[in-house]
């Protein structure tokens, strides 16, 4: 049975998962919107972004960086170690999820700490031109939802919105909303948590 949580709340979606009949292993991170106006499109996109103890983008691979080319984060056409997104929607249209990202929690890197999960706008509008967003996790096995957050709150003079985190809490994971609104386009964003080279 899936969890609708507030701002500020979170669950322990490992256990979640396990009191549904199946331990988790790889969720899907889906993040759905509409257009306030008819016949707007409005292109947002769902990202992550690998965080270490501190919130920012951990070193690449190579411990060189945190360009975005060398997978801290993955957003339509890049992908890190252990997450995939499936693909871009342009305009939001349609029911369920515009966007997912699917994350393989045994893949990833063991110094990322936490795992952000942005919606933000690539077309420049503020999310006051959108209604309905909200982020759920899915646990592959079983396809079943375990929790779902829906952003209620004003964030209208906002291009971005931090919507929760997936927290490694030892060897399980916690997913907390944050609601946390963030400032600047795609790019400014994602340089908010210290990723560098996003073109």
């Amino acid at each position: 049975m899936s969890l609708t949580i507030t701002k500020g709340e979170g669950i322990n979606i490992s256990k979640a998962a396990q009191d549904a009949g199946a331990p988790l292993h790889k969720l899907v991170a889906g993040a759905g919107w509409d257009a306030a106006a008819e016949g707007r499109s409005i292109d947002l996109d769902l990202l992550t972004v690998y965080l270490d103890q501190d919130g920012k983008a951990i070193p690449d691979e190579n411990s060189n960086g945190t360009n975005a080319d060398e997978a801290v984060c993955a957003f339509f056409n890049k992908d890190p170690k252990g997450a995939h997104h499936t693909g871009d929607n342009l305009t939001g249209d349609g029911d369920g999820d515009d966007e997912q990202i699917v994350v393989t929690l045994a893949d990833v890197p063991a110094n990322v700490k936490e795992v952000a999960v942005v919606i933000a706008s690539y077309s420049g509008q503020t999310f006051g031109e959108v209604k309905n967003a909200f982020v759920r996790m899915v646990n592959v096995d079983g396809n079943t939802e375990l929790v779902k957050y829906d952003l209620t709150d004003n964030y209208s003079s906002t291009r971005a919105v931090e919507m929760g985190r997936l927290v490694r809490n030892g060897s399980e994971w916690d997913f907390k909303a944050t609601g946390e609104s963030r400032d600047g386009d795609f790019k400014g964003v994602l340089s908010g948590y210290g990723v560098t080279g996003v073109n």
